[in-house]
């Protein structure tokens, strides 16, 4: 019993060391942490996330999200590498199936200059807070740093309810942050063990050309040191048929009449050439391959880097809203998991092009019955084509997510 109650004290001591590194919304001592969680897309991990709200009255996250109740957000970066469009559509996607119309009208212009103020790719150890207190608004600083101007009196509610909402990141995710358990303290270790970065490039413009550069150069090298190597093999089996096609001339001379055998060589010279040919292009298919690779990588930058306007940014939620609804409209219970009361959700990550036809469907988080795995699938199959991309977003493809409820009782 003497080690519980030693540890206890350490353990709180370690909380508010966490809660003061932080941010300054509001003080570590008057914190109570609700919980903790990992979100995940194909079985890795993306982030940790902490929930923290005031110790009297009680932490109610129904208060927070409704902008009654201060709270602070921790979020830690734990995959390598992220692109600011795949980041902010964790917010903005969270924001369209959580608020009502009014509630995402009021918020367009909040949630276009927090989303638009991350230009450049973040990276592991990565931490955003965003602290929240009823009369004084919202505050968000990166890596340590405080976002100056750029966050809106109700954006933390706006952020909070994206997440938890009726609609959130997953129901573990939500189920964890907002419940204190065991898994707290390892993901809090966790959190504690990334590297704790200071840099806020991924606020500012300037670095982002330098990261899309530097892979294209090593890569014209791989292929230019690969040419000659893959050459010089190809003149060896060249000169092989050369060698052995003057032998059986040689010996088909006094054989026949003279007349006729200057016809033969020529025939057999031009064969051997065909199978020379067809060496050199096998050897050279490998020079192509490399050239494909760096193509999509600067699509893929240059359209996740667009900053939206305001007008942008409402002009996709109300898109988003539109796919999910076309997706739901084909997602059915099936029978077995009445029968055994399976309950369970999967999230999709899903690519249309212009016009809403399919071109790709991933299971970002998927269930433990495989049923509903399929069932999910299914649903994006059927409802393809979807709506087309409007033309305000100036975009070839499109990529979103959509979370299915398999839940019996609603």
């Amino acid at each position: 019993m003497s080690l519980r109650y030693k540890a206890m004290p350490l353990w709180e001591g370690f909380l508010c060391l966490l809660l003061v590194v932080s941010g300054q919304a509001f003080a570590a001592e008057t914190g109570q942490q609700l919980g903790a969680a990992r979100y995940q897309q194909f079985n890795k991990p993306v982030l940790i996330a902490s929930l923290y709200g005031p110790s009297s009255p009680k932490a109610d996250a129904a208060q927070m999200i409704e902008g009654k109740q201060p709270f602070r957000l921790l979020v830690a970066l734990e995959t390598d590498s992220m692109s600011p469009r795949q980041f902010r559509r964790l917010w903005i996607e969270g924001a369209a199936v959580n608020l009502s119309a009014s509630q995402l009208a009021n918020a367009t212009n909040d949630l276009s200059v927090f989303t638009s103020s991350f230009k450049g790719r973040l990276q592991r150890g990565d931490r955003i807070v965003i602290d929240y207190d009823p009369a004084a608004g919202t505050e968000v600083s990166f890596n340590g740093t405080t976002i100056a101007g750029k966050a809106g009196a109700n954006l933390g509610p706006v952020l909070l309810r994206g997440w938890i909402g009726q609609v959130p990141l997953s129901t573990e995710f939500k189920t964890s942050l907002l419940e204190s358990g065991i898994s707290d303290t390892d993901l809090l270790l966790t959190m504690e063990s990334l590297p704790r970065r200071t840099s806020v490039a991924a606020v500012a413009s300037e670095p982002e050309p330098a990261e899309v550069s530097e892979p294209a150069a090593p890569v014209a090298e791989i292929a230019a040191a690969t040419a000659p190597a893959v050459a010089k093999p190809a003149a060896k089996p060249a000169a092989a048929p050369v060698k052995a096609i003057p032998a059986p001339v040689a010996k088909a001379k006094p054989a026949v009449v003279a007349a006729k055998p200057t016809p033969a060589p020529v025939v057999t010279k031009p064969e051997p050439a065909p199978k020379a040919a067809p060496a050199q292009v096998a050897v050279a298919k490998p020079k192509p391959a490399p050239k494909p690779a760096p193509a999509p990588v600067a699509e893929e930058v240059e359209e996740e880097d667009m900053i939206q306007t305001a007008e942008q940014l409402a002009a996709e939620q109300q898109f988003y809203q539109k796919l999910v609804r076309e997706v739901r409209h084909y997602q059915t219970v099936p029978f077995q998991a009445f029968q055994r009361q399976w309950q369970d959700d999967v999230r999709l990550q899903v690519t249309i092009d212009r016009q809403g036809n399919l071109q790709g469907i991933e299971i970002l988080k998927p269930s433990r019955y495989d049923l509903f795995n399929k069932q999910a699938r299914s649903a994006v199959e059927k409802a393809s084509p979807f709506s087309k991309i409007p033309a305000e977003l100036g975009m070839k493809t499109y990529t979103f997510s959509v979370l299915l409820d398999y839940r019996l009782m609603r």
